[in-house]
């Protein structure tokens, strides 16, 4: 609405992270404003939605570091408590560990994956995707290992 305050979701972010982003609005008729300067925030509360709102999807944040030599860590975010199944797949689709398979609470949540398959050792280099499926949903994020 014109004149009036907007907010917007952003879901994914990582609590203590710096963010930086730019802006643009337009008014009822679509004429759009310059972009503003550079804006940057570091997220450090959680809210929830309001009451009687629709509970979001849950969210899966980017795999960090990427590429990666070693550790990478997922954020998850659930609206409410879910049964999770998390688990990393090569290039091929073939299985390469499980990294959760329970409920969980709502909340925030950190998947961790040391790069090692399922039976031990290092995973090789390559493309990985990390699939989690929470309720009926399912999302995928994509994993560069470089040994």
């Amino acid at each position: 609405m014109p004149g009036q305050p907007e907010s917007i979701l952003l879901g994914g972010l990582v609590l203590g992270v710096r963010y930086y982003a730019i802006l643009r609005s337009s008014d009822a008729t679509l004429n759009w404003s310059p972009y503003s300067n550079v804006a940057s925030f570091t997220p450090s509360l959680v809210t929830a939605a309001p009451e009687g709102d629709p509970a979001p999807a849950f969210v899966l944040g980017a795999a960090r570091p990427t590429p990666s030599s070693g550790r990478t860590d997922v954020n998850l975010e659930l609206p409410k408590a879910m049964t999770v199944e998390a688990s990393v797949y090569n290039a091929q689709g073939r299985l390469v560990r499980k990294l959760e398979d329970g409920t969980l609470a709502a909340g925030t949540h950190v998947l961790h994956w040391d790069g090692r398959l399922e039976g031990g050792g290092d995973a090789a280099s390559g493309v990985y995707w990390i699939r989690v499926g929470a309720g009926s949903l399912d999302k995928k994020v994509k994993l560069v290992v470089v040994r």
